[in-house]
């Protein structure tokens, strides 16, 4: 009688070890997910800071050609020769 009660208390005590591991991978994964989830926002940030950046020097590249002169085409004939 007394192997048995023996063999039960150490699967309590392996199951409550099992169950402080689960418990730990659980936190360690939740903690995971809010660190992407934080870095895959500031990645979100910064594209659209550089989207708008871009964005902006294109806007300017326009305005500036709009300002310019017009540069004369070269005919086929100036390009051939």
């Amino acid at each position: 009688m007394l192997c048995i009660q023996a063999r039960i208390a150490q699967k309590d005590e392996a199951l409550a070890r099992y169950q402080h591991l689960l418990e730990q991978a659980r936190a360690e994964m939740t903690e995971l997910q809010h660190r992407h989830s934080d870095e895959m926002q500031t990645m979100q940030q910064q594209l659209h800071q550089k989207n708008e950046a871009a964005f902006k020097k294109y806007c300017e590249a326009v305005k500036e050609s709009l300002n310019t002169p017009d540069k004369p085409v070269a005919t086929n004939e100036q390009v051939v020769l």
